[in-house]
């Protein structure tokens, strides 16, 4: 909240503040605010489409992709994206990230090619296999995307997001034993969890 007082002080001196208005948006969006974040991200492209980020600040290049991203504006995201990568190759966290805005974009085979730089150097990555899962499941490759909750299980057999997600899948090849099976075993780790209540 001082963050944010503070981004409206200098918005409220200069209103075409571009960077105020950015800051102003990453603020929100930690807040959990996305929909005010947005707001305040489109004004900063507003004022300044071609709102420069520091050039060795990875974190902010991230942010950047991530507020585009929530606009829409998927092609756009993958810009800073691919700066910070250029500057970091080992970013997982940028390379899943362009995986989800490929598979956004229907572009899933590249999606996957670009979720495997993660796989491959970090097997046991569980937001890169669970990006894996989804976009194999839109190509309708659902044995990929079962043994990619399979090995999210091993890793992690108390995730029960990981354990609907193998239950929605089993579900999808008519495994139905099987889906119940999964489905109890979430609800058997959390009960109340939203997902688990909705499968």
């Amino acid at each position: 909240d001082e963050a944010l007082a503070v981004f409206d002080r200098a918005i409220a001196i200069n209103p075409r503040n571009s960077l105020a208005w950015y800051n102003k948006g990453v603020a929100l969006l930690v807040l959990g605010k996305e929909g005010a974040a947005n707001g305040a991200c489109e004004k900063a492209f507003e004022i300044s489409p071609d709102l420069p980020v520091i050039p060795d600040n990875i974190l902010t290049m991230l942010n950047k992709s991530s507020i585009l991203e929530n606009m829409g504006k998927h092609e756009e995201a993958l810009l800073p994206l691919n700066q910070a990568l250029a500057i970091n190759p080992h970013c997982t966290e940028g390379w899943i990230r362009k995986g989800r805005i490929y598979r956004k974009l229907g572009q899933l085979e590249i999606a996957i090619q670009e979720i495997e730089h993660v796989t491959e150097s970090h097997p046991d990555d569980p937001d890169a296999k669970e990006e894996l899962r989804i976009t194999l499941i839109e190509l309708g490759r659902f044995q990929g995307a079962i043994w990619a909750f399979e090995k999210a299980i091993e890793l992690n057999p108390k995730n029960p997001d990981a354990w609907c997600g193998m239950g929605d899948t089993l579900m999808q090849r008519g495994k139905y034993d099987d889906t119940l099976a999964a489905f109890r075993a979430a609800q058997k780790i959390d009960p109340d969890n939203l997902l688990v209540l909705a499968s």
